[in-house]
């Protein structure tokens, strides 16, 4: 198997346990490529998105992503960096690729580098993005 066909098996299984936890957040459905997730964010031009960046998949990422005709939008959150930050508890990773004529996001990446295919690991990585999505749904979409 490739590391691209063990993500979408965690994905398979993220996906019950995650609509366990927030049964009213439905997912979209598993992106085709394979490494990556998107569930829906009511902020405009915006979704939260999950994946293993990177050829290796060696990393896991949680974020905000900002369509790319959506700037305002990612100013806006930026100018309350600091708020957001530190209701969030975290130090997050604020990438503004819109003048290249791509999309921001705001991300914040699992603490260590992982093995997608080690999958006695997935339990702490399932965990650790369920309670981040909900974290950051918290932050950035309250009441």
């Amino acid at each position: 198997m490739t590391p691209n066909d063990y993500c979408r098996q965690f994905f398979e299984d993220f996906l019950p346990a995650f609509q366990e936890e927030y049964p009213d957040w439905r997912p979209h459905e598993l992106n085709k490529d394979l490494y990556h997730q998107g569930l829906p964010c009511s902020l405009p031009g915006t979704k939260y998105s999950v994946c293993f960046p990177g050829k290796l998949r060696n990393r896991l990422r949680v974020e905000v992503y900002i369509r790319h005709d959506c700037h305002d939008q990612f100013m806006r959150l930026h100018e309350a960096k600091h708020h957001i930050e530190e209701d969030l508890g975290e130090t997050l990773c604020w990438e503004c690729r819109v003048p290249r004529g791509e999309a921001a996001r705001i991300s914040l990446y699992f603490p260590d580098y992982i093995d997608v295919e080690d999958k006695g690991g997935w339990r702490e990585l399932r965990e650790w993005l369920i309670r981040t999505l909900g974290e950051m749904r918290r932050v950035f979409e309250p009441g």
